[in-house]
């Protein structure tokens, strides 16, 4: 098998790393060699062994018949998406890290895949090193899976770990975080939830087979959380994390979401710290299950890049098994935002709000009970005492959600 390995940053480098290195392992593994040919990147490669692989020419992968696999780690969906296009219509597999190229255009490349007779390899694109894509493909095919809770991104957990553990405010906790290369220069793809938003996409696609569109999805970020919402959280006996979300509700459509929850402490999700992340899942035969691991970083997820390699190596291609994902699902299918049930602590940022949120008209529209914390305070929890669907929710709260006048914390339900 000769691979060439399409962007050479981080992940990139990693994947090449491993694959010279462990040429020799590798191929006792699969039978076959498994030869590193090309490297492909706009900047100039001077390091060895890689400088000897490089080039700037896309020609060199894509008009040379004996690369079988390309590797895109590039990212985005411009090139990437091109140059994947290019590299399946020719008849060559593909295997990536690329999580929004994945969720916004899976259906067609699986589709492309298929008609190729090749495969479209993902695992990277959810979790980083962490076998998940594989186990839920495979290992737990006989499953109806009906709950998923997952840390899918280690950016954000980090923040939210330092603001826990060490009192720090949201800028500083990112400051902290890029400062030590846990988040990217412009980090409005991790704090806004969208990189968890299209993770957890791409996990609703394959457990149900059916296309869920990103935009389709409810998404809040950690961006508007302040000190005084950890305050809040300590008080109820919890810890705040990023979730995303996937579950059958009792009217049997799913809700899928991403947005910061409060999580008992005794939870399992609220002893994940740092940049680690944590799926848990439940199935019909299984119960539960939980993967844990390193979430994103060079080698942890060159490796998971590199076990989809060795899968194209030895899994020839079946159209019978090949995975594609349909579009046009059943209006049911997914739960709008009138649908998704919601409870939520709220957290008044001014006196005038707090007035609000404690008068008979919000608790009667809110459905909405009383917390009383450790510290004394009383809090108020809407949809506590009946039904009280995301959409009405932000009805309510209106332009003051907007101006984060009041801090929506969900519970994890």
């Amino acid at each position: 098998m000769n691979i060439a390995v399409v962007g050479f940053g981080v992940v990139g480098k990693g994947v090449c790393h491993i694959l010279l290195r462990e040429a020799r392992r590798l191929e006792q593994e699969t039978g076959q060699p498994v030869v590193l040919k090309r490297i492909l990147d706009i900047q100039d490669i001077t390091e060895a062994p890689y400088a000897a692989l490089a080039s700037k020419n896309a020609e060199d992968v894509f008009t040379d018949s004996d690369i079988d696999l390309v590797c895109e780690t590039i990212g985005g969906c411009g090139a990437a998406l091109s140059f994947t296009r290019q590299a399946l219509s020719q008849g060559k597999h593909v295997v990536t890290s690329n999580k929004e190229l994945v969720a916004t255009h899976g259906v067609e490349l699986l589709q492309l895949a298929y008609e190729k007779g090749v495969h479209y390899y993902y695992e990277a694109a959810v979790g980083g090193g962490i076998p998940l894509i594989k186990p839920i493909r495979e290992c737990l095919a006989a499953n109806k899976i009906d709950r998923l809770d997952g840390i899918i991104n280690g950016t954000t957990n980090y923040i939210l770990s330092e603001m826990e553990k060490a009192g720090l405010d949201f800028e500083t906790a990112l400051q902290q975080a890029q400062a030590l290369g846990f988040a990217e220069k412009n980090p409005t793809a991790d704090v806004e939830g969208i990189d968890a938003c299209r993770k957890i996409a791409i996990l609703t696609n394959l457990i149900t087979g059916d296309y869920l569109n990103p935009d389709q999805i409810l998404t809040e970020g950690i961006s508007t959380l302040t000190q005084a919402d950890a305050n809040l959280a300590e008080a109820l006996g919890c810890v705040i994390k990023l979730v995303a979300s996937l579950r059958e509700q009792a009217d049997g459509r799913l809700a899928v979401s991403v947005a910061p929850r409060l999580i008992p402490r005794s939870h399992l999700l609220a002893s994940v710290h740092g940049v680690y992340n944590l799926v848990l899942l439940h199935g019909e035969y299984v119960n539960d299950v939980a993967f844990y691991g390193p979430g994103a970083g060079s080698l942890p997820t060159a490796s998971a890049i590199v076990g989809d390699i060795l899968a194209c190596c030895m899994t020839p291609f079946s159209q019978a098994t090949a995975e594609r994902w349909e579009t046009g699902a059943s209006p049911d299918r997914y739960a709008d935002l009138e649908q998704q049930q919601v409870k939520a602590a709220l957290n008044p940022r001014d006196q005038a709000a707090a007035e609000l949120l404690r008068s008979e008209p919000a608790v009667k529209t809110l459905k909405a009970g009383i917390a009383t914390g450790t510290d004394g305070q009383s809090y108020v929890v809407a949809g506590q005492t009946g039904f009280l669907s995301e959409a009405d929710l932000a009805a309510f709260l209106g332009a003051r959600l907007a101006k984060n006048q009041v801090g929506v914390l969900r519970l994890l339900d």
